[in-house]
């Protein structure tokens, strides 16, 4: 299994951020294995069908309400039972989840190689996000291979003493992901109304930011006939309780379940602007000329904002509103933040994640061969 190349993801994120690699190491080496950990098994599922992927290994680590801890435990048991029969080649981690954390942190025990994609990202703040900012951070220390999606996501990492030679600038996996589903995207739902995508779920909201960001889009509905909000639900009651309380029965809020990841992206691109905590989004809004208001104290994707394509304004109930009326109000304010151009990625991640893995198992430099770093300017 030296020759192996092991994909590990657990959550829709991780699949949707993954796959890109995945598709392009397959097209050019012989051994690559998916395994996906469980967390978010319905929707990774529904996430891999939109690539037309099935997960070559699949575990089943996640109990409903159990804790942090509790999921840790069953990583480490699992990706550890797998990797003392397997003794994959190199393993590669996404992101800043526990899954990435855990199964890089247990192919470091076993002496295996590591691999990070979108390593780099930073907020300097452990509770913002959390637990990702110390996940990702952790992962840092012991990655053999750090493919970061941006030019400051290297300085990150190099402003902690990664190694040089580790770091290598591939773009964000998610703009490839956008490029290879727009053409199966099916057609936005259609209506009047411009419509304000609302997603919200950051286990750091959890408390009355929930409730205070619900507030503002409701004001928001009932001061702009002309606007329509959606919003998919989280499934967790902490979540789902409040969204309901505050925004049931409103004619023009339209909560929904969780969207599939290819109804999400139509929804995406046929919306006027979105009000997000989502990471992802603020990297796919871009790609759709689709203004992201970010519902952050902090935002460690930073890159949008200093374009002008993405503006951080936390949850607060009033600051919310008032930067939202203002792009609904203004069109020249609007007009300078709807611009489709993605400062994430070229589209070219995974072909450049895939060509660094494979020459990295057969000792070849540099890792990159001709494709050469993603350069924005």
């Amino acid at each position: 299994m030296k020759n192996n190349i092991l994909f590990i993801a657990g959550t829709r994120p991780e699949v949707i951020k993954v796959a890109p690699a995945v598709k392009a190491a397959r097209e050019i080496h012989d051994d690559v294995t998916l395994l996906l950990t469980g967390q978010h098994r319905e929707m990774a599922r529904q996430a891999l069908n939109a690539f037309h992927m099935q997960p070559d290994v699949e575990m089943d680590v996640m109990r409903e309400g159990a804790s942090l801890s509790a999921l840790t435990t069953r990583l480490i048991q699992e990706i550890d039972r797998y990797y003392e029969k397997r003794q994959p080649g190199i393993v590669v981690v996404q992101g800043d989840t526990s899954s990435a954390a855990i199964a890089g942190l247990i192919a470091f025990y076993h002496q295996i190689p590591v691999a990070h994609i979108e390593a780099g990202l930073r907020s300097y703040d452990n509770q913002h996000p959390f637990p990702e900012e110390v996940n990702r951070r952790v992962i840092s220390t012991y990655a053999q291979l750090n493919f970061v999606p941006t030019a400051l996501a290297r300085d990150n990492l190099l402003a902690e003493r990664i190694p040089p030679e580790t770091i290598l600038v591939t773009g964000n996996t998610v703009v490839d992901a956008v490029a290879l589903m727009k053409p199966e995207l099916p057609p936005a739902p259609p209506g009047e109304r411009r419509r304000i995508l609302v997603t919200t779920h950051r286990r750091e909201s959890w408390n009355a930011d929930i409730a205070k960001i619900c507030e503002a889009v409701r004001i928001l509905a009932d001061n702009n006939p002309d606007v329509e909000m959606l919003l998919p639900v989280h499934k967790n009651p902490v979540v789902a309780n409040q969204v309901h309380a505050i925004l049931g029965k409103h004619p023009r809020i339209v909560l929904t379940e969780p969207l599939d990841y290819l109804v999400l992206q139509a929804a995406l691109q046929g919306s006027y602007l979105t009000l997000t905590d989502s990471g992802g989004i603020q990297e796919e809004a871009p790609s759709y000329g689709v203004p992201a208001l970010v519902l952050r104290q902090v935002t460690e994707r930073p890159e949008a904002v200093n374009a002008g394509l993405a503006k951080v304004v936390g949850t607060d109930r009033d600051a919310i509103v008032s930067a939202c009326q203002r792009l609904l109000d203004d069109p020249a304010a609007y007009g300078q933040m709807a611009r489709a151009a993605n400062p994430f990625g070229d589209g070219l991640a995974g072909k450049r994640i895939a060509t660094a893995l494979t020459r990295f198992l057969g000792g070849e430099y540099p890792l990159l061969g001709d494709v050469g770093e993603f350069n924005p300017a």
